[in-house]
C-alpha cells in the first residue's frame, strides 16, 4: 500500500493566530496510529508557513467582514505540490476540519483536489465535520465524514472495511460517533511524519478527551462525548518528556475540554503538576480554554499549577447573573470565581463570558457581568454565543422563534441571533466596550468608578462642544482607548446614547464627535444611577 496522506488546510477568514498558530497534532495523532498498526502515512500543513494573502469570500458565507484572506499555501502552490506528488501517496486522502471557522478553507482545498486528481477518496474528519455533516454534504466535494475520534475508523477504512463512524455527508442521522477508550493505547505522534522542518517550540496536547458536565450552550460533547477519558499519569509524564527532549518543545497549550473534571480530574492534574515541578521546571503551559471554575476554589491546585509553569489562567465564569447561571447550569459559578482569584497569583486574570446566550440574558447583565469583572481588575475575555445543533438549546430555540428550521451555524461568521432583549447592533457594541473597559484594568484603573491617572490617559476632561479634546495620551492608536473615553464620558455627563470620540494622531488627543443613540449606553448609565435613563427620542 501507498503512504497516506493527511492534509490541515489553509486558514482563511479575518484573523489568525499568527503568535500562537495551530499545529497539526490531531492529524499527526491519526498518523501515529497508522504506522503503529503496519500503514505508512505523512501528514501535510497547508497552513504553514502562515503568509497573509487577500482572498475571494465565498458568496454562502453570511458574514460582514469587508477583508478576507488565507493563510498559508496558495492554490497555485497546491496545484503543484499535488501535480509533482500526488503518484506517490494513496488514493484515499484525510482532510482535517479542525475549526468550523475555517471550513471555507478545508472545503477549498477537496475541491482542489478533485480536480486535480478526480479518482481520489476523500475522507474529511475533525470537530467541524462531525458537527455538520449536512454542511459538509451541502457545499463540500467529500466523499465520506469521519464522525467523532479518527484513529480507527480511518484505521478500518483504509484496511477496506467500512467502520460506522464512516459515512457518506448524506447519511448524517444514521452515524455513530467514535471514541477511543484506552487513551494510552494513542502512540506519541512522531515529528518525522510531518512533512516540513519548521522549529516546533510550542504545541498543542490533550491529556483527555470528553467532558461529563452538561453546560446548556456547549456542544463539545457531540464531538468527543460526555464521558471523561483521560491517559494516566504515567503517560502523560512520557508523552511531554517525548516533546520536550525529542522535538525541544518549551511550551505547551493544552486543548481539552475539560482538563480536570470532578475530584477525580484534579487530582489527576495535580499529580501532573507535581512529575514537572520536580522533572521540568523550565516548561511553561497554557489552557485554551481554562479549567473548571469549581477547580481554581481548590488551593493546592492553584499552587502546583502556578509553580509547574502554568500562566495566563482563563476562568469561564461565562456570567455573574444567577438566573442566567442557572439557565446555563452553572449556578455557583461566582462563589468560586471570587475564591479561584485570591487563589490564583497573575495579574488582571481573564474571566471569559459569552454575550448573546438567548435565555435570561439582558443588556443590563450583561454590562454587570463586565462591571463585576473590572471590579476585581480582572480582564473580559468576551465571545459571542454560537448555537450548536443537537443540543437542547437549539430545540428551545426555535421553540421560542430566536432562529427558523433552516437557520445556519456555520455561514455565519459574527453576532447572528437576536432576541426581544438585544438585537445584534446592542451585542456589537457589548463587545466594544469589553474591550474599552479591559484598556482601562490593563493600565490600573476601573473606568467605572475612577477617574484615569496614567501615561496614556492624562488631563481628561468632559468637552464643551463637538470637536473639543477629551483626553491626550502618550500613546498611538490602541484597541479599546476610543470605547474608554466613551463610557468614562457616559459616566460622567449622565447624557442619552453613546459619546462618540476618534483618536487625532497629530495632537496624540481623543477628540468628542457628539452622542449617538444607543441602548448598550443608556442601560450603563441606568446601571451606574439606579434611574431609568432618558433615551435621545425622549429630547427630539
Amino acid at each position: 500500500m501507498k503512504p497516506v496522506l493527511i492534509l490541515y488546510p489553509p486558514f482563511e477568514g479575518k484573523n489568525y493566530l499568527v503568535k500562537r498558530s495551530p499545529f497539526p497534532i490531531g492529524p499527526l495523532y491519526i498518523a501515529a496510529y497508522l504506522e503503529k498498526h503496519g500503514i505508512e502515512s505523512r501528514v501535510l500543513d497547508l497552513s504553514y508557513p502562515p503568509k497573509k494573502r487577500k482572498t475571494n469570500r465565498p458568496t454562502q458565507l453570511k458574514t460582514g467582514q469587508s477583508n478576507y484572506f488565507r493563510f498559508g499555501w496558495t492554490d497555485l502552490q497546491i496545484r503543484k505540490w499535488l501535480r509533482m506528488n500526488h503518484r506517490t501517496y494513496n488514493k484515499i486522502i484525510g482532510v482535517s476540519s479542525l475549526m468550523s471557522s475555517n471550513w471555507t478553507g478545508a472545503y477549498r482545498l477537496i475541491e482542489l483536489i478533485k480536480h486535480f486528481i478526480p479518482r481520489s477518496i476523500v475522507v474529511l474528519g475533525g470537530p467541524h465535520a462531525t458537527a455538520f455533516p449536512e454542511h459538509v454534504a451541502k457545499y463540500s466535494q467529500a466523499d465520506y465524514v469521519c464522525i467523532g475520534e479518527g484513529e480507527e475508523p480511518f484505521l478500518q477504512f483504509l484496511k477496506g472495511e467500512r467502520h460506522e463512524a464512516i459515512i457518506k455527508p448524506t447519511e448524517g442521522s444514521k452515524s455513530r460517533a467514535s471514541f477511543i477508550e484506552d487513551m494510552d493505547s494513542l502512540p506519541f505522534p512522531n515529528r518525522a511524519l510531518l512533512l516540513d522542518n519548521r522549529e516546533t517550540r510550542e504545541l498543542y496536547v490533550t491529556f483527555s478527551r470528553g467532558c461529563p458536565h452538561k453546560c446548556s450552550f456547549c456542544g463539545s460533547f457531540l464531538i468527543q462525548g460526555r464521558v471523561w477519558r483521560n491517559k494516566s499519569v504515567h503517560r502523560v509524564q512520557k508523552e511531554i518528556e517525548h516533546y520536550y527532549k525529542q522535538w525541544k518543545v518549551h511550551k505547551f497549550v493544552i486543548e481539552d475540554d475539560n482538563p480536570c473534571p470532578g475530584k477525580k480530574g484534579i487530582e489527576h492534574l495535580k499529580a501532573i503538576c507535581k512529575f514537572i515541578i520536580d522533572k521540568m521546571p523550565k516548561i511553561r503551559l497554557y489552557v485554551s480554554h481554562g479549567i473548571p471554575v469549581y477547580a481554581t476554589a481548590d488551593k493546592e491546585l492553584c499552587e502546583l499549577m502556578w509553580k509547574a509553569g502554568f500562566r495566563q489562567m482563563t476562568f469561564p465564569i461565562e456570567s455573574t447573573n444567577p438566573e442566567v447561571l442557572k439557565d446555563m447550569k452553572k449556578e455557583n459559578t461566582p462563589k468560586y470565581w471570587n475564591i479561584g482569584i485570591k487563589h490564583w497569583p497573575e495579574k488582571n486574570p481573564p474571566a471569559q463570558i459569552i454575550l448573546g446566550y438567548p435565555f435570561k440574558e439582558t443588556i443590563h447583565s450583561m454590562l454587570q457581568t463586565m462591571f463585576d469583572i473590572a471590579k476585581v481588575k480582572g480582564r473580559i475575555w468576551a465571545s459571542h454565543f454560537r448555537l450548536n445543533k443537537g443540543t437542547p438549546l437549539f430545540e428551545r430555540c426555535l421553540e421560542a422563534g430566536y432562529i427558523t428550521d433552516d437557520y445556519d451555524p456555520i455561514n455565519t461568521q459574527a453576532f447572528f441571533l437576536e432576541t426581544e432583549r438585544f438585537n445584534i447592533n446592542d451585542l456589537k457594541e457589548l463587545m466594544q466596550i469589553s474591550r474599552g473597559i479591559n484598556f482601562a484594568t490593563e493600565r490600573g484603573f476601573d473606568p467605572i468608578t475612577e477617574i484615569p491617572e496614567c501615561k496614556d490617559f492624562y488631563d481628561f476632561k468632559v468637552p464643551d462642544s463637538i470637536g473639543d479634546i477629551v483626553t491626550k495620551g502618550q500613546f498611538k492608536f490602541r484597541r479599546g482607548q476610543n470605547i474608554c473615553a466613551s463610557i468614562l464620558l457616559a459616566r460622567q455627563t449622565k447624557k442619552p446614547g453613546r459619546p462618540f470620540t476618534t483618536f487625532n494622531e497629530e495632537s496624540n488627543a481623543i477628540i468628542y464627535k457628539g452622542q449617538k443613540q444607543s441602548r448598550v449606553y443608556d442601560a450603563l448609565i441606568e446601571i451606574l444611577t439606579g434611574k431609568k435613563q432618558k433615551t435621545i427620542g425622549d429630547y427630539l
